[in-house]
């Protein structure tokens, strides 16, 4: 597959023409680390890609990518990366990278996406950027059939996936000049911040929303992190002799301990100064790259990942394809609604190819 980078550029907030016709001024630097103060996501960018059919929208519906006026409404995303991964806002000199690529092959040549590094040429680099900014990344490659590949890139600490989700599908409203509702920002308070024996502990790593948990229930346009992980934990032998049905009551109840009262007493601890006072690191490191035994599953099934629509495409604007791009980090498992759109669930699992065959013998067994 080859990817020639035609055009890259690094779009900026248009504050004196955001939101129609009521002007806004830049805003001072401002910390948006951590938006919902809970802390735990991960220091890394995540990248997602979304396949559309031709016809594609015209360029000008794209250009420049990530739109100005959108850029000045979510301008989180405009955020430089500081040291230790917040991302400080200084708008004036930040922005998100938008790259053009043509790609020389059909699509269905490279369908379906296998996970293989090969997905990354079809992303901006992941690393940390030596210029300001970029906290949002979006690659638009148009393959040899005119199909349309958008590669999109975000760092985790400054949004998760619903919030992620909610900014593109916005970019695709602007695209066709449709109204976009604001996203909730909380200004009155800003925040601060396999092979194991059978008395061998796992545990599972289960990402929560907080948004529908909290009371009162945080807005779905709320942009920012609001997830924090439930651990259920059981032995290995106990895991394999047991039903599935065991497995699937110890998640319920680990899931439904992550209450309002576990998200407000995350919220005010670290919003106490403790986590700076003691010198407290983030359990979640992305250099960990072998979970084993342990497994982190992440649900993306509440995400609006079809909503995203530039107006083009054969019979409906919105994507045929979606997937999460090439992550490796063994043990984690994402769960996302099936482009077949027959209210199917995909699973993607990150496995070593030596537990492949015995991660099908369970899954064709249970």
């Amino acid at each position: 597959m080859n990817v020639r980078i035609e055009s890259s550029k690094i779009v900026k907030p248009l504050y004196d023409a955001c939101c129609g016709a009521r002007r806004r001024r830049r805003p001072a630097e401002s910390r948006a680390a951590q938006p919902c103060s809970t802390g735990s996501p991960y220091d890394v960018y995540m990248a997602v890609i979304y396949a559309f059919r031709p016809p594609t929208p015209p360029n000008a519906a794209l250009e420049p990518g990530p739109s100005p006026r959108r850029l000045a409404v979510y301008r989180e995303w405009a955020g430089e990366l500081a040291d230790g991964g917040d991302a400080v806002l200084l708008n004036d000199r930040g922005g998100a990278l938008f790259v053009e690529a043509p790609v020389s092959a059909p699509l269905a040549a490279v369908m379906p996406f296998g996970p293989s590094p090969e997905l990354l040429r079809l992303h901006p680099s992941r690393r940390r950027p030596r210029r300001p900014g970029a906290g949002a990344r979006a690659a638009q490659a148009v393959f040899r059939c005119g199909s349309l590949v958008i590669g999109f890139t975000s760092h985790h600490r400054v949004a998760y996936g619903q919030a992620a989700g909610n900014f593109l599908v916005a970019w695709g409203l602007a695209s066709r000049r449709l109204p976009v509702a604001p996203h909730v920002r909380e200004r009155g308070r800003p925040p601060l911040a396999r092979g194991l024996a059978a008395g061998e502990a796992t545990t599972l790593r289960v990402s929560v929303n907080g948004r529908t948990r909290m009371r009162p229930a945080v807005p779905r346009g709320y942009f920012g992190n609001l997830v924090l992980w439930a651990f259920p934990r059981c032995a290995a032998g106990e895991l394999a002799s047991r039903p599935v049905q065991h497995a699937a009551k110890l998640i319920r109840r680990a899931v439904a301990r992550a209450d309002d009262a576990y998200f407000r007493s995350f919220v005010d601890f670290a919003s106490s100064g403790a986590v700076e006072a003691e010198g407290l690191a983030a359990t979640a490191d992305e250099s960990q790259a072998v979970l084993c035994p342990d497994v982190e599953v992440d649900s993306w099934l509440g995400i609006d990942f079809y909503e995203l629509d530039f107006g083009g495409g054969g019979g409906g604007g919105g994507p045929f394809y979606f997937t999460p791009s090439y992550l490796p980090m063994e043990g984690t498992v994402f769960l996302v609604p099936s482009f077949a759109g027959d209210g199917g669930i995909d699973a993607y699992v990150a496995l070593f190819e030596t537990h492949l065959d015995e991660f099908k013998k369970i899954c064709y067994t249970y």
